[in-house]
Order: C-alpha cells, then sequence, then structure tokens
C-alpha cells in the first residue's frame, strides 16, 4: 500500500480494489447470508483529489459571500462571478475546487499538472445579474473560501424506465 502518495512516479504500478456492495438475503435465519455485488469502480465514487492538465480551465470562481463569518460551509450563500452572460440558469450546480500546488515530473522537470481538490458543490439560485449570480452551498467537506474555482457539473440524460 501507499504509504505516502508524494512519492507516487509516471510508471509506478497500482493495484485500484473494485467496490463492492452488500445486499442481505431475507430468506436468511438469524445468521443472514450476505451476498456480494460487484460494482465498477468510479459508479459510488468520485475522485475528490486529481492532478488537472497545465491547460485545464474553470469556469469561474467563488466572487464572495453573503455573509463574514468565520467558515463558509453547507448552507450558506456565496456569490459567483458568472451570470446572464455566460448562460447561467437557476438551479445549475457547480463543483467548488481549491487550486494547489503544482505537479512537476521528477525526472524532466516539466510541470505535468496543477493539484485540484473539490471541496463543495453549489446550486444557483433564481438571482441571476449579468455576469454574476448567487448560489448557496449544498455541499460542503472544507470552508469555502473567496477565490476558490467552479465548474459547472455535467448533467446526466435521466435514465427512461419502461413498465
Amino acid at each position: 500500500y501507499i504509504k505516502d502518495p508524494h512519492w507516487i512516479f509516471p510508471g509506478d504500478d497500482l493495484i485500484i480494489p473494485t467496490y463492492q456492495s452488500a445486499e442481505v438475503s431475507k430468506e436468511a435465519p438469524p445468521g443472514p447470508e450476505v451476498k456480494l455485488e460487484e460494482i465498477k469502480p468510479g459508479t459510488e465514487y468520485e475522485r475528490d483529489i486529481f492532478i488537472a492538465p497545465p491547460d485545464f480551465k474553470f469556469d469561474g470562481c467563488i466572487a464572495g459571500v453573503k455573509e463574514k463569518k468565520l467558515m463558509t460551509a453547507y448552507g450558506d450563500t456565496v456569490f459567483i462571478d458568472l451570470g446572464k452572460s455566460q448562460q447561467v440558469e437557476p438551479k445549475t450546480r457547480y463543483s467548488i475546487y481549491r487550486e494547489g500546488e503544482e505537479v512537476i515530473h521528477p525526472t524532466t522537470g516539466e510541470v505535468m499538472g496543477i493539484m485540484v481538490e473539490k471541496i463543495g458543490v453549489l446550486e444557483v439560485t433564481s438571482d441571476i445579474e449579468e455576469d454574476s449570480s448567487t448560489a448557496v452551498i449544498v455541499d460542503s467537506r472544507k470552508p469555502v473560501e473567496i477565490g476558490d474555482s467552479v465548474k459547472m457539473q455535467l448533467k446526466l440524460k435521466e435514465k427512461k424506465t419502461e413498465e
């Protein structure tokens, strides 16, 4: 296992486990039998830290907070620097990211990208101006700060159910 992810280099072999969920049999007596169902990696879990390529672009950033307090997090109102001119619509969700240090190739010294951490999600309200919008933080894993970057979440197509 990896004790210090700082020492992972290109070409190193990594073993990534397959996640499994358990299903309890309803017919089982007091000691229930557990059946394991295989889940493909990435279907339930989202990476929170990744290396973004040097040309990676965010959509905008947190431009301000409604209330100045010790910590801005879940349930708080923030302002983003995106609005009508960027086709922002109510209920649009954006992931909130914090940019970290540059990642440098240990041999070539080439900049491979920048370390980026997802710290939350916000949802735009109906208060949308030309170049700014009001949003509510709907998920936060760390305190949100002015200057944190935002990127629109991909809209997933709704599954059609057949009856």
